[in-house]
């Protein structure tokens, strides 16, 4: 996998967060561990990470 330019990282974010608060399909064939090399910044993935591991079913 290849890091996200730091302006798309903030968009996935920003989209994470406020889908959150409602409902929110995502599929990956990656590990939730594998995403962190997507991010440049370690607590922005870890952020998003929570958000979607802590509220999924």
């Amino acid at each position: 996998m290849r890091q996200l330019p730091a302006a798309q990282a903030d968009d996935l974010y920003e989209l994470v967060s406020v889908a959150a608060r409602r409902s929110l399909i995502l599929s990956s064939n990656s590990a939730p561990s594998g995403w962190f090399p997507l991010f440049p910044t370690p607590v922005v993935a870890e952020s998003l990470l929570d958000r979607l591991i802590n509220t999924s079913h």
